[in-house]
């Protein structure tokens, strides 16, 4: 691409987002990695941006621009700012973006598998958003993005060794699902309340918790349950690291009626029999443990009278329940 058309592209990409958002800072660069930087209003996270169009994608521009950003020293001259590809359409005078890196706490991380999303005035501050994420500054979520995290810790023996494992799940704040603020009953209480801001006992917990914790200890007997805050988008970002590099694996939990020492002609004459399928997931370590939770399945079974309203109850509260590769 030659120098007048970088210019011109640059600057009517910094002309359409000013236009989408008046609040953005927008400065220009010197720099072969990137073209310009914004910062988002209010708290000035910063950005980096390269602004390309369709021809640079596909020629041999973007393959040398891409082994410059490989580079060690490259990665260094980012820092922990994140990159953002900006492509420009100037026949619909619309842009597109993708985030190319970011830093992942001391590691650069490069996203070569390009995905555009279209840049519109009404999804800029989800832009915004997820700049914060990549970007350590740490600020408080919007109350509706606030989550209790559930970890069902367990251990799987493995040739004499202790594998720890988690099943983990977010949960979102209602009016019959929040904290319950205690005051610590001993020592003990009073230096994890310290430490953690939060008793354990202090958590929401609801049929769903419970029966996902009885459902495990099924074949589990040993498994627990803890329980932690997302708050901050810096904890946002610290699951999605955790989703990319920890081993996991998906686990089914079915609720089910127990139909255990029904006479077969009382079983005949009920017929189907509805129950809940959900999927959760399993974060375990080390790594090269492979196949360890492969197909795993937990079964909770429960008294069949009056399974209709207790199916519903279930089926109800699941409703507030997320996998992390759903929120990150």
């Amino acid at each position: 691409m030659n120098e007048v058309k970088q210019i011109r592209i640059i600057q009517l990409a910094a002309s359409l987002l000013l236009r989408m958002n008046d609040q953005i800072k927008i400065t220009q660069a010197n720099s072969v990695l990137y073209d310009i930087a914004i910062e988002t209003p209010v708290d000035n996270a910063v950005c980096l941006v390269k602004v390309v169009d369709d021809e640079f994608l596909k020629e041999d521009e973007w393959l040398k621009y891409m082994e410059i950003i490989h580079s060690a020293k490259a990665q260094d001259h980012l820092g922990n700012k994140p990159l953002l590809l900006l492509k420009l359409n100037e026949t619909e005078l619309a842009l597109d973006f993708h985030f190319l890196g970011w830093d992942d706490w001391g590691e650069y991380n490069i996203e070569e598998q390009i995905e555009f999303h279209r840049l519109t005035q009404d999804n800029i501050k989800l832009l915004f958003d997820e700049i914060r994420k990549y970007y350590h500054v740490i600020r408080i979520l919007d109350v509706d993005k606030v989550k209790v995290v559930k970890h069902v810790v367990l251990n799987q023996d493995v040739y004499g060794h202790q594998v720890p494992a988690e099943i983990v799940y977010f949960r979102d704040f209602k009016e019959d699902y929040k904290m319950n603020s205690q005051e610590p009953a001993n020592e003990e209480e009073r230096r994890e309340k310290e430490q953690n801001v939060h008793l354990q006992r202090e958590y929401p917990n609801d049929i769903l918790d419970e029966g996902i914790l009885a459902a495990v200890r099924t074949r589990h007997p040993e498994a627990d349950m803890r329980n932690s805050l997302l708050v901050t988008n810096t904890e946002y970002r610290k699951w999605a690291s955790i989703q990319k590099r920890c081993k996991h694996e998906e686990a089914e939990i079915r609720i089910m009626p127990d139909l255990g020492g029904l006479p077969i002609e009382l079983l005949a004459r009920l017929g189907t029999i509805e129950a809940l399928r959900f999927r959760v997931d399993i974060y375990f370590q080390p790594a090269h443990v492979d196949h360890l939770y492969d197909n795993e399945g937990y079964d909770l079974r429960l008294p069949l009278e009056g399974w209709v309203d207790t199916l519903n109850r279930y089926a109800e509260v699941l409703k507030t329940l997320h996998r992390v590769k759903d929120l990150v």
